[in-house]
């Protein structure tokens, strides 16, 4: 069995010690087991070394000239390109005060001297690997903030024994509102439509009472944004003695699927140039009343008006001049005409 065996074919380490015997016998202990390494000799070589070649771990000494460790860790992670990178600090064994401003500089972990050079690559296998493990799960939050903000989801959580609402900051942001997290449950009801706050209260005290998926939408009244129309989905959370404990959920903005909606109900009943209701709409207006009138409701009349002067006139004029005229014929029987009409 290789002793040595690899620890990532590409890896690349910054060993930082004052004294060249450790970084020579660090260096051979971590060139065996496949890493490329690099080396300083105190704290402000390692800075200008980090920044240059961005290396995936940082073996560094608490105690050098110039600039320690500590003050070497806590300038690594001021600067983005290192934020993240392992930092694995050097310390006796005795040391507890280091290892303590260790952490609070930023270090990832600690190595103690004299250092166990057996277990050395174990110790920067593991950091490396969990490196790797915390960067998949930040690009996972990255991607799905993203598809989020493209599909515009939000979070939120109702915690039951104190009615404190949660937002994430994608529902903060879809709602428009300049609330403090969190909020009293109550707080967000003056951004409903009237018509949709007992509404809210209902579907909350139903997922209490039945629990299980439940979908409700609501009208917020954004000041900066207008309307908005939001899609509720929510499930209920036990504790672990089963209890009622909060409720969790997502919320999506359909605003501009309402509004296209909408848009394509007009569009199918109304004439786009004039507002007047099209065939479509007449035929269904005309057989509702005649069904009524049928049952012995109210009469039905229509009345059909030729506009033989549009006729002739089309072919001479533009379009736009064409659909003026028609504008200015629906305005002038609309204003002869009663609003059942």
């Amino acid at each position: 069995m290789n002793p040595n065996p690899p620890i990532h074919p590409a890896a690349q380490i910054l060993v930082v010690d004052d004294e060249a015997v450790t970084r020579m016998m660090i260096r051979r202990v971590l060139e065996d087991s496949g890493c490329r390494v690099l080396e300083a000799g105190h704290g402000e070589e390692a800075l200008a070394l980090a920044e240059q070649h961005c290396p995936d771990l940082v073996l560094m000494d608490v105690r050098m000239p110039r600039m320690n460790g500590f003050d070497a860790c806590r300038a690594l992670r001021e600067r983005g390109s290192c934020r993240h990178t392992p930092v694995l600090m050097l310390t006796a064994l005795d040391d507890v005060m280091a290892v303590t401003l260790a952490f609070e500089a930023g270090a990832t972990d600690f190595i103690t001297k004299p250092i166990n050079w057996a277990l050395l690559g174990q110790r920067v296998r593991y950091a490396l690997r969990s490196s790797a493990t915390e960067l998949e799960l930040r690009d996972s939050q990255r991607a799905l903030a993203r598809a989020q903000k493209m599909a515009r989801l939000g979070q939120w959580r109702l915690d039951l024994a104190d009615r404190r609402l949660h937002f994430s900051p994608q529902l903060r942001e879809l709602i428009g509102a300049h609330l403090p997290d969190p909020v009293r449950g109550s707080d967000i009801l003056p951004l409903l439509s009237p018509a949709d706050q007992p509404r809210l209260r209902r579907f909350i005290d139903e997922l209490c009472q039945r629990p299980g998926e439940a979908e409700l939408e609501l009208q917020i009244l954004d000041p900066a944004q207008g309307l908005r129309h939001l899609i509720l989905a929510g499930d209920l959370v036990l504790d672990a003695a089963g209890q009622p404990a909060a409720i969790f959920g997502v919320a999506q903005d359909v605003t501009e699927r309402r509004e296209a909606e909408a848009r394509l109900s007009y569009l199918a009943h109304f004439d786009e140039v004039t507002g007047l209701p099209n065939r479509v709409l007449l035929r269904d207006r005309l057989s509702t009343a005649l069904a009524a009138a049928g049952s012995g409701g109210p009469a039905v009349a229509l009345l059909q008006i030729e506009a033989d002067l549009l006729q002739r006139s089309h072919g001479a004029l533009s379009q736009p001049d064409s659909d003026r005229m028609l504008r200015a014929m629906a305005a002038r029987l609309g204003e002869d005409l009663g609003p059942r009409d």
